[in-house]
């Protein structure tokens, strides 16, 4: 395909752009980095083949986009994540984090384990399943944690590949620190592996690009009503983030799937299923 340059894109703050706090604008300006990968893609070029667009900054929807000579034509752009499990990857990480701190201070608390009483890291490499979709029993988890930290050999691992504790001077005394890897960290599986694997371990409805559509259609009357017809189509823009462990190619929404947006793109700006898929609308 014949390369068109890249599309000026011109940002327009709201007027009470100083009052958002710090966390509010790296947000949105995070959100106008995903919106800018998608418009300068070759999908968002054959949408506009003028190149100079200007993109609002708004809330309810995120953004809206309109040519330069088309003021009048205006297209609502809602952004949101998609995940593989609902609480997604952030919350994995997270209370891994968590139950592996929890675990090193029973160990250390332990009287028979003075070996241990100097600990300031832990690194543990946990099957790529978890990463991917949080799914374990955290009982299970925990003795088998504590099971390869103290040494002892499990030919029924399920979790834990490995984990390594100690000391040294190359973090900060007096605090743990902890650092979780996967198994697999190289193989990002595509969203219909992810999806039968969740149909496996017996979760139903388990698509998330479905979910993350469902969750946006819900508000979506909503913001045409306060758009008073201002606005002229409705786009939803899925990104996949890096840490969310998933590969949009080949992606397809159900034969039958039908929503009030007129057009909706997966988007993925990290080296696996990197690109903008458009997946519903002409």
């Amino acid at each position: 395909m014949k390369n068109m340059g890249k599309v000026c894109i011109n940002k327009i703050y709201p007027k009470r752009w100083g009052m958002y706090s710090h966390q509010e604008k790296e947000k949105k300006e995070r959100e106008f980095n995903v919106v800018s990968f998608l418009l300068n893609s070759h999908l968002g070029k054959n949408c506009f083949r003028e190149k100079k667009l200007y993109v609002e900054f708004y809330e309810e929807p995120d953004f809206i986009v309109y040519l330069a000579d088309r003021t009048s034509e205006k297209i609502g752009l809602e952004v949101t994540k998609c995940y593989a499990d609902e609480w997604n990857n952030h919350r994995v990480k997270s209370d891994l984090e968590k139950i592996c701190k929890k675990v090193i201070e029973g160990v250390q608390n332990n009287t028979d384990s003075n070996c241990f009483c100097e600990i300031n890291y832990m690194n543990v490499t946990f099957m790529h399943e978890i990463m991917v979709g949080g799914l374990y029993n955290k009982e299970e988890l925990i003795a088998e944690l504590k099971d390869v930290i103290m040494g002892k050999n499990r030919d029924d691992k399920k979790y834990v590949m490995c984990a390594e504790v100690g000391n040294s001077n190359i973090y900060p005394q007096g605090r743990l620190n902890i650092f979780i890897n996967s198994s697999m960290a190289y193989w990002v599986p595509s969203i219909d592996e992810i999806i039968r694997m969740h149909e496996d371990a017996g979760v139903k409805s388990c698509d998330p690009v479905l979910r993350s559509i469902k969750e946006k259609e819900k508000k979506l009357l909503v913001y045409k009503q306060k758009s008073k017809g201002l606005i002229n189509q409705w786009w939803l823009c899925i990104e996949v983030p890096e840490d969310a462990y998933m590969n949009p190619v080949s992606y397809q929404l159900p034969v039958n799937f039908d929503s009030e947006y007129d057009k909706i793109f997966i988007v993925k700006e990290s080296f696996y299923g990197y690109g903008a898929y458009l997946v519903f609308g002409l």
